[in-house]
């Protein structure tokens, strides 16, 4: 982990002597100062507010950087990490370790600097968050919509928001509910008395259902340390990066939490979460894996939860993930009534539950079928069934398999 010395801009590698450090959290200019770049500035380059020294594309990025400096010493931080130059992207190695590794750090540090650089802060009210550029007119700040971002909000054990010219807007626990209304989180994850830890997995995933990233593959790379995976980052692998995700996390948890299946097709057939690549943006299809092609069919996951005493464990191992697709266990009598004939689909039944409409958990439902050519899929993508009483079934039964395709491939009808 390299840091930024807070008073000579120098990048130091970390040490015990450096384990107190500031974060900032923020969103980049057209034009960054790299790691590579600030290596090459004599430390007068940033002390002057003007920059004089500095070319003119990196200036918005120097104002930046000398402004969170500023504030950290201000607090007694002679230290602060800020990715784009505290990170040598040209080393592979390095970068891998830092995608890893990158929540830790955020809630290692003693402090976390939000800076908006589109926000213009004059009281704490419902729209002290809106952008102040012209294309974005009442909108909130473009700091919401990223994917790194979500997080760099929950990570860190205190945040302090600043505006454009550093102007203290509050701290995360003080505005906890105007906070989470904008970014749809419940503002007890974000005032201290929930941790994201305790979350299920459908609503984390739905915390970054609309956000975006400029690579395709950060969508799944920025969730990693939220759904405390480990993950190779391979760029250019596309809307793999997020299957690999969530096989990683039913990898890394023998009994893991179910809701990764409880998802629905959006409304309008689009997902948002990959509007950088319109190749693989609509997704209309009705039959689909177990596994979401994106977070955005997460959306309306948000309120279900898993609930430890009503939990029933699978037989044999539960669900498993290979090239085949992922197999699990059903009731023999239940496999041989459906695929037998007498009916076209069967209940998958998952251990996570809503809240019905007589405040009692209905238990997560999905519908099964078997396609020509005799694969089994998910069917009535375009909905989350649940219902009062379903039980997932503990007894042996027979082994099925759930094809997995990825976007881009096409079942036979």
């Amino acid at each position: 982990m390299n840091l930024l010395k807070t008073d000579t801009y120098e990048v130091v590698r970390a040490s015990r002597s450096t384990s107190r450090y500031a974060i900032l959290s923020h969103r980049w200019e057209t034009e960054e100062i790299t790691f590579d770049i600030i290596r090459t500035f004599k430390p007068s380059a940033l002390r002057n507010p003007s920059f004089p020294s500095i070319p003119t594309r990196l200036r918005a990025s120097a104002a930046k950087i000398r402004g969170a400096c500023a504030i950290a010493q201000q607090q007694g931080y002679a230290y602060i990490w800020i990715d784009t130059c505290c990170i040598d992207k040209r080393n592979s190695q390095e970068l891998q370790d830092a995608l890893n590794s990158m929540f830790k750090w955020y809630q290692n540090a003693a402090v976390c600097y939000t800076y908006f650089n589109d926000v213009s802060f004059s009281a704490p009210n419902e729209s002290m968050f809106l952008s102040d550029r012209q294309d974005r007119r009442g909108k909130a700040s473009e700091w919401f919509e990223r994917g790194w971002t979500l997080q760099e909000l929950l990570a860190p054990r205190e945040i302090q928001f600043y505006d454009k010219r550093w102007k203290f807007m509050g701290t995360r626990g003080e505005l906890a509910k105007l906070v989470g209304r904008v970014a749809g989180i419940s503002p007890d994850y974000l005032s201290g008395k929930r941790e994201p830890s305790d979350a299920s997995c459908a609503m984390k995933m739905s915390w970054m259902a609309g956000r975006v990233t400029q690579q395709i593959e950060d969508i799944a790379y920025s969730l990693i340390g939220l759904f405390d995976v480990h993950l190779n980052p391979m760029y250019g692998e596309g809307t793999r990066a997020f299957m690999r995700l969530q096989e990683a996390i039913m990898k890394e948890f023998e009994c893991f939490d179910e809701s990764l299946f409880a998802w629905e097709r959006p409304q309008d057939c689009v997902l948002r979460c990959f509007q950088n690549e319109p190749r693989v943006q609509v997704f209309k299809h009705d039959k689909w894996g177990l596994l979401a092609p994106s977070p955005d069919c997460f959306k309306k996951s948000g309120n279900l939860f898993v609930q430890k005493s009503l939990v029933e464990t699978r037989p044999a191992g539960g669900f498993r993930t290979s090239h085949q697709g992922i197999f699990f266990t059903l009731p023999s009598k239940e496999v041989n009534r459906t695929f037998g004939g007498t009916r076209s689909e069967i209940d998958l039944p998952l251990n996570c539950w809503r809240i019905g409409s007589g405040r009692a958990p209905e238990t997560i439902v999905l519908q099964l079928a078997r396609i020509a050519g005799g694969e089994i899929v998910r069917t009535q993508c375009d909905r989350l069934g649940s219902r009062k009483g379903a039980q997932v079934s503990g007894k042996a039964g027979v082994v099925v398999a759930v094809a997995q395709p990825r976007i881009g491939q096409h079942w036979k009808q």
